[in-house]
């Protein structure tokens, strides 16, 4: 008999309370004994003491107990036992409610069924008996319920049996360990009712106190329970189901003989005393544990396959859940030419879902058959992962779980499709490449600069700035075709690249139009010091210096490819890599690259691209220039670096008869133009336009190596008025501009024969005081 209404998805015998992130509710029922007639009373010899006394007020007792057998559970009256013609009213709330599916039309009222049987002549018919609609139940609101009617005076309490307890027990009859017996207060005929309250607690937990029995029952967790009635060994006597049965047979020993009448007295015989099932249901809008990623791992993918097996083990709560989603989600940078600039993309997909046994608590994720005799005893189930293309990606993984208990709860209460809190720990796996990278395209190929500015070593009044020399590699787009990670490979080969190799390794050589230093071999050209070089073997990281390569790997035996990252210019609209040269004893050399994209996250056979050729470009000289303080009314400036000798007119004849130093002096000095400006600008001046010359001087060679092609030009310019002396650098508004022009032979003009040159700029740099 419930206490109080019903809630959504509860019945009689499925007792149902909630917990969720509001709280938690408890659901109680009252446990009574079956009704018995006033006859079966008077057979048991309920009344003899009664009848039998001499005492009127005995025999009013005896018939107003009698009358008692017209109450039922619907009734708000309930007869007195000390006077026949008084019933006294329930003295606790008695409601009758309606389940949503009854008919509205059969619907009865409460008092449409206080109707007792009465009838005012002995020879009238009874009155038609009012019922309940089907659906219609009474509810009775109090701690301890006296039961109206007879109860059957046999049944001296309940059995509880928790028929789905011990099942890891190895026992003839689990029921030794499932049953609890609960006796019911009171002396017949006022037997008070037992009180069942279910409770959520964080274990199963059982209690009894006085007439209440408390059942705590964890969030997420259902038990089932039969209830019976249990009997004194003295009354099985009277009951013929019993008196005839087989127990009694002579053959039948003494031990079991007693064992069957524990059995029959503790309610455990359907046959003599039925049982009712309740379910108790402690319902969770969502796992009240989320499903766990215990481990997980894949296999590297097979070329060309999107496919990735998922291999792990979970955790489940399965009293509470009752399927579980493998989700999968990443974030990838796109990079979709009809787009301004690369974008990221973020994805997502269920990769398996599976239903979940009630009373799983693990699982493994596999498509292989589990090796050995030994059954592996927890559900094993398939998870490949069907990735949209064969890409490098890092991929989240985490498992989404939902209820067991969905129907529990009206659909405004459960929880939306990605809910947080029915997700479970996040795994992250890396899928490596399965493709190989598609062909680099370059746009073109161009030289590019690296500045330093430092301090003079040893010199406090003077400053240097140094121009390195590089190739900025302009890329077709898309880029990351193989996914995040991809960069650019410059292929060198050994100093002894046989002639077939050359076209997939990077070349240079000397400029044959002027005189000057040559690459001790063409295959062999320096991306890095040697310094660097020997770091790289020692898989040191360069922390990233700007046209460094960051790594450098084998492609095959004898070729290595040295990884740049690219960068994306915005502007262009295209990809760039910047290779910096360590070639400050070269001169113009040529230099064709050979470049190939690379993916460090693939597979075995697919890290590389096919390779292609850049165009030839001539790689600028590296140039030192120091800007120094010889005293407070002059500055100096000194540049050094490697110096071809071009083919000037006039430049034979002046080294003629000179040795081979003086010879070589000559020439570089017919060969290029040196000068040095002192510029001034207004103090609020910005822009470049605002500087003007105030004096020039023209440097002079200070010295030159005729084998290595190194030189050093210098020259002084005078500062009127003086400024003090310190180091160089303060001066916003003042500074010193470096022109270096190189003089190339030309044609002559037209209708003219003697040889005539060109100069073209070829370094220029400005240093402030």
């Amino acid at each position: 008999m419930p206490r109080r209404r019903f809630t959504f998805a509860e019945s009689l015998n499925r007792l149902v309370i909630r917990t969720d992130s509001g709280g938690s509710s408890t659901t109680e029922r009252h446990l009574l004994p079956p009704k018995t007639s006033q006859i079966e009373a008077e057979h048991n010899g309920l009344f003899d003491h009664l009848m039998t006394s001499g005492d009127p007020a005995a025999r009013r007792r005896a018939y107003a107990t009698a009358l008692r057998e017209r109450g039922n559970l619907f009734h708000t009256t309930v007869q007195d036992l000390d006077d026949p013609q008084r019933t006294n009213p329930v003295p606790w709330p008695v409601t009758l409610e309606s389940a949503p599916t009854v008919n509205p039309d059969a619907a009865v009222t409460l008092d449409e069924l206080q109707h007792r049987g009465v009838r005012n002549n002995q020879d009238d018919p009874f009155p038609p008996e009012v019922q309940p609609a089907a659906g219609q139940y009474v509810v009775h609101d109090t701690n301890e319920l006296i039961v109206p009617y007879l109860p059957d005076p046999m049944a001296r309490g309940i059995a509880l049996i928790f028929y789905e307890a011990g099942s890891d027990h190895h026992l003839a009859d689990r029921r030794i360990l499932q049953s609890v017996t609960l006796r019911y207060p009171g002396q017949w005929p006022t037997i008070t009712g037992l009180r069942f309250v279910l409770h959520t607690a964080d274990q199963l937990t059982a209690e009894q106190n006085g007439n209440e029995v408390r059942v705590g029952l964890p969030p997420g967790e259902q038990v089932g329970v039969a209830v019976s009635s249990i009997v004194d060994s003295d009354d099985l006597e009277k009951l013929g189901l019993w008196r005839f049965h087989a127990v009694h047979d002579p053959a039948v020993s003494e031990a079991d003989r007693e064992i069957l009448t524990a059995a029959a007295t503790d309610g455990w015989l359907w046959w003599l005393t039925p049982s009712t099932d309740l379910r108790l249901v402690n319902a969770t809008p969502r796992p009240a544990v989320p499903p766990a990623i215990t481990a997980l791992t894949t296999t590297p993918r097979t070329p060309w396959n999107v496919g990735a097996e998922i291999i792990g083990t979970v955790n489940i709560h399965g009293a509470s859940t009752d399927n579980v989603e493998l989700r999968a989600t990443w974030s990838e940078i796109v990079d979709d030419p009809a787009l301004p600039a690369p974008a990221a993309v973020t994805g997502s997909e269920v990769v398996t879902k599976f239903q979940v046994g009630q009373q799983e608590t693990v699982s493994i994720f596999s498509i292989s058959t589990a090796a050995g005799s030994r059954p592996v005893g927890v559900p094993e189930r398939p998870a490949v992962h069907a990735l949209p293309d064969g890409k490098f990606r890092v991929v989240n993984y985490h498992l989404q779980g939902s209820s067991r208990y969905r129907e529990f709860f009206e659909p405004t209460q459960l929880p939306p499709v990605d809910d947080a809190q029915s997700a479970g720990n996040v795994v992250q796996l890396r899928h490596l490449s399965s493709v190989v990278p598609p062909k680099p395209v370059v746009y073109e190929i161009l030289p590019v600069f690296f500045w330093e500015e430092h301090r003079e070593p040893a010199h406090p009044f003077a400053v240097r700035r140094i121009r390195r020399s590089g190739l900025r590699i302009w890329l077709e787009r898309p880029w990351l075709a193989s996914g995040e990670g991809e960069v650019l490979a410059v292929m060198i080969g050994p100093r002894d690249t046989p002639e077939t190799q050359r076209d997939i390794v990077s070349l240079w050589g000397r400029d044959p139009s002027a005189e000057g230093p040559g690459p001790a071999t063409a295959t062999e050209l320096p991306l890095l010091p040697a310094w660097e070089e020997r770091a790289l073997d020692l898989k040191v990281d360069l922390q990233g210096t700007a046209g460094r390569p960051y790594g450098r790997v084998a492609a095959n035996s004898t070729i290595s490819g040295y990884l740049f990252t690219p960068e994306y210019d915005e502007g262009r609209r295209r990809w760039f890599v910047d290779v910096r040269f360590d070639a400050e004893d070269q001169a113009w050399p040529f230099v064709r690259l050979n470049v190939a994209r690379y993916q460090p996250n693939a597979i075995d056979g697919c890290h590389f691209s096919a390779d292609t050729n850049t165009d030839f470009v001539q790689l600028l000289p590296e140039r030192i220039c120091t800007l120094s303080r010889p005293e407070d009314g002059a500055v100096r400036v000194t540049v050094s670096g490697t110096f071809a000798v071009t083919d000037i007119p006039g430049a034979e004849a002046a080294a003629a008869g000179l040795d081979a130093t003086a010879a070589h002096l000559a020439k570089l000095q017919h060969s290029r133009k040196f000068r040095a400006s002192l510029q001034t600008r207004p103090d609020r001046a910005t822009s470049d336009l605002d500087w003007v010359t105030v004096t020039s001087v023209d440097c002079v060679v200070e010295g030159a190596d005729p084998v290595s092609f190194a030189g050093t030009w210098s020259g002084e310019l005078p500062l009127d008025p003086a400024i003090r002396l310190a180091t160089p650098g303060e001066g916003a508004n003042i500074r010193v501009l470096v022109e270096e022009r190189e003089l190339l032979p030309t044609d002559p003009d037209p209708g003219q024969v003697t040889p005539q040159s060109v100069s073209r700029i070829v370094y220029a740099d400005s240093l402030h005081l």
